[in-house]
């Protein structure tokens, strides 16, 4: 087979390791920093890898500055700890939003433990000298998550160009020439890609977690795709209401048409961006389990992206 055509699969089985990554990146909860343990055997089980592989991939991604890499629990021998590390995107907005989440997150735990309220950066301050002690405790391993963030948020500020895009690519080309063997036969002994049961091909999750009827079951949705073709959109929302408009574009993949809907500045209400903007945080919390959904993957960012230009614009 020729080299070009390994390089190009090769390079796509870390695309999807990549993306996994993200979507956990995308959270807002304590899971939103993959750890190592549990992330290793969700990529083994999603699509057949074997841990060796899913290693080497995840180090080809840190390796070509895709990611970064922080060492969420230390290994301690005597007490059967083992080492646990964290991936996150190495992107400045995913950062500085993880960043705040996980402030918010030590902040609680901190509160909780003490009884005393402080923000973030003066907790990290006041125990970061007392980490060694600390450190595999819970808000041990919050205190260096944020410490460690706050790190990569101003490396990725300070060497920008060392992480651009055409960057990140060009080097991503030379890693994976560099590994070629090895991935190569280790990809080689991988089996097919397998479906888990937290997807099931449902649209994301959207329709059992964000309401109790699936809009696709309700009498209106034949009508609505009747009408669909034949009416505008300000006519369709008349009718059909603004919720069952997302929710069955959504649960039909339309990303596409809802980003261009949006730019038309026909949603101009904030409560109506809210509740798409809700909608949609449910379908990238289920990206990670859900293989189908991963292929609308651009789609979804560009929708993203388009929605919060809409909110940052809107005035009611």
């Amino acid at each position: 087979m020729p080299l070009c055509i390994i390089d190009s699969m090769i390079k796509e089985n870390i695309d999807r390791i990549f993306k996994n990554i993200i979507a956990y990146n995308m959270r807002h909860d304590l899971h939103a920093i993959p750890h190592s343990h549990e992330f290793l055997s969700d990529m083994e089980a999603q699509f057949g890898f074997s841990k060796e592989a899913v290693e080497v991939m995840i180090d080809i991604l840190r390796d070509s500055r895709k990611i970064l890499v922080m060492e969420i629990q230390s290994e301690e021998e005597s007490k059967k700890i083992a080492e646990i590390m964290g991936y996150v995107d190495a992107d400045i907005v995913t950062v500085s939003k993880l960043k705040n989440v996980f402030s918010g997150f030590l902040e609680e735990e901190y509160a909780k433990d003490s009884g005393e309220e402080l923000k973030a950066d003066e907790i990290v301050r006041k125990l970061i000298p007392r980490r060694e002690y600390i450190h595999n405790t819970p808000v041990g391993m919050l205190v260096n998550k944020v410490a460690m963030l706050s790190d990569f948020e101003s490396l990725l500020e300070r060497e920008y160009k060392q992480y651009s895009d055409e960057y990140k690519e060009n080097s991503l080309l030379t890693q994976i020439e560099s590994r070629r063997g090895i991935l190569e036969e280790l990809l080689g002994e991988r089996g097919g890609d397998s479906e888990t049961s937290h997807g099931e091909k449902d649209g994301g999750g959207l329709d059992r977690s964000v309401s109790g009827q699936r809009a696709v079951d309700s009498p209106e949705y034949d009508s609505f795709w009747e009408a669909s073709s034949s009416k505008s959109v300000n006519k369709l929302l008349s009718i059909y209401g603004v919720d069952f408009f997302f929710r069955v574009n959504l649960r039909k993949h339309r990303f596409s048409f809802l980003r261009e809907v949006l730019a038309t500045g026909v949603f101009d209400r904030r409560k109506d961006l809210i509740l798409l903007r809700d909608m949609l945080k449910v379908i990238k919390s289920n990206l990670v389990f859900n293989n189908e959904l991963m292929e609308f993957y651009d789609e979804i960012m560009a929708l993203d992206r388009e929605l919060s230009r809409a909110m940052t614009f809107c005035k009611k």
